[in-house]
Order: C-alpha cells, then sequence, then structure tokens
C-alpha cells in the first residue's frame, strides 16, 4: 500500500477533525451555509469501568442491516463469537464506528455495501483472497478485510481466532503497534473486528485521490506492517486515535472478566 502524500497535511487534517468534532473520533458534519450549530446533547451516562453498555438501539439497527452474514469455520465456537460482537458492540468505540460505517456506506439513506465477518483459524485466512490488506507479512494472520477497494457491494471482515476458547496469547505488550496490556484471546478477536472494520470506514470517509490514493488502490489507514514490535511504516493519527480508545476501553473490561472468573473457582 501506497504511503500517504501529504502526511504533513494530514496531520493538520487530524488536529482540524478533532477541534470541530463534536463526538471523540467522529468526523464533524457542517452546517449548510456555515449556520450555527445547536447546542450539544447532554452527555450520556456512561458504565461504568469494565462493564459494556447496551448499544442504542438504532445502533444495533444499522448493525443488524451492515452485516449480511456471519460466517464460523467452527460451529461449535459460535457462542465465543457472539461473544466477541457483544463485546465489541457494548464499548462506545464499537458503537460508534458501526454508526459512522453506515453513514459512509449509504447513499441516499441507502446502504450500498455491506459486510460479511469470517471467524476462521489464523492459519487459513493469508489463503483466502489474493486482494487484501493484511495485519501482518507471516502465516498465521490475526485479521483482513477484502476487497481492498472502494464501493465494493461486499466487504469480507476475516478473523483469527486468537486463543480460543478463550486462552492468553503471546502477543506481548502492544497490539497495531500500541501499547497495551490486553492478553485475552478474546480481546485480541474484538480489537481484530474493530481494526478491520476501520479500515473499511477510513477508505470512505477520506476520498481525496491526491493524498489518499484512487478507488482501487486507496489508503487504508496505514501502510506495511512491520515487524513483532507492532511499528506501522506509516499510520495515519485519526486511524490510530480511534484504534487506540477502543484499546483503551477493552483493557478494563478485561481486568472485570478476569476478576469474574477468579471469583466463580
Amino acid at each position: 500500500m501506497k504511503p500517504f502524500a501529504d502526511e504533513k497535511a494530514a496531520q493538520v487534517d487530524a488536529a482540524r477533525d478533532e477541534a470541530t468534532s463534536s463526538e471523540p473520533f467522529l468526523l464533524a458534519q457542517a452546517a449548510p451555509g456555515g449556520a450555527p450549530q445547536p447546542p450539544a446533547a447532554p452527555a450520556e451516562e456512561q458504565p461504568p469501568s469494565g462493564a459494556l453498555a447496551t448499544p442504542p438501539a438504532a445502533t444495533k439497527k444499522r448493525w443488524d442491516e451492515l452485516v449480511r452474514r456471519v460466517r464460523i469455520t467452527k460451529p461449535a465456537a459460535r457462542t465465543e463469537a457472539d461473544q466477541v460482537i457483544a463485546t465489541f458492540l457494548g464499548t462506545r468505540s464499537g458503537a460508534g464506528l458501526v454508526d459512522d460505517l453506515y453513514r459512509v456506506l449509504s447513499k441516499k439513506a441507502r446502504l450500498v455495501s455491506r459486510v460479511v465477518i469470517d471467524f476462521r483459524d489464523k492459519t487459513t485466512i493469508a489463503q483466502e483472497e489474493d486482494e487484501v490488506e493484511v495485519e501482518g507479512q507471516q502465516e498465521g494472520e490475526a485479521g483482513l478485510f477484502s476487497p481492498g477497494r472502494r464501493y465494493a457491494p461486499v466487504y469480507t471482515v476475516y478473523v483469527g481466532w486468537d486463543g480460543y476458547p478463550g486462552a492468553d496469547n503471546d502477543m506481548g505488550s502492544h497490539v497495531s503497534g500500541i501499547f497495551t496490556s490486553l492478553v485475552s484471546g478474546r480481546s485480541m478477536m474484538v480489537e481484530t473486528l474493530f481494526h478491520e472494520l476501520l479500515h473499511v470506514w477510513f477508505i470512505h470517509a477520506f476520498t481525496d485521490p491526491a493524498r489518499y490514493g484512487d478507488d482501487d488502490s486507496p489508503a487504508t489507514g496505514h501502510t506495511t506492517f512491520n515487524g513483532p514490535a507492532g511499528a506501522y511504516d506509516s499510520i495515519d493519527s485519526r486511524f490510530r486515535n480511534r484504534l487506540k480508545a477502543m484499546i483503551a476501553e477493552l483493557e478494563p473490561i478485561e481486568k472485570a472478566q478476569r476478576r469474574k472468573n477468579k471469583a466463580s473457582r
């Protein structure tokens, strides 16, 4: 994937977005003619740290419309896949991404692209598609999305089983180039699901061909994955900020689950 044409300009855009957005990491919608914006709604009550929220009904409805199918190569693992999706939707970052995806994949209030979520063994992911955005350069990928172009009618998001059924993995202290305490297989799968859907959002949210590539070869939010430390050659700050916010939500959720598991023994 080609690097960003103007990284400095991208950083300026990121600063402007953060200054004008009424929600963290969401693109601001300018009022027609520059009219004043209405007062912001009162902040929603947030669940206690480590607790999952119930996604708004409108967000759940968008998710059900957006996801065409959930495919699982291990039928006995349906419960684990359902828990990964429930955790994703129970975070503010996950619910916000669903709303943003629905917006960028719709034209005239109608979805023009949908998503298939495919849970499978890591060792089989890289064999599935020729035209993909890969989370690494080795066999046993955490996840990927396909096709790597804009305006496809269907996007497949592959999520690799990580430590199933819930065992700790050996990722170390970095996930997608971000330092984290996450270690559980479920947390890693939630992060992978979010990460790959974030790519689908990014290629449709930023479409200037001079800076983000043409429709057949768009910038996806970061370029080449570079080694076991989890660093990228180039990562857009808007992509990284949203990813970092999701990981920050998952850390107390994982800790709360560990306490619950320990108490039940």
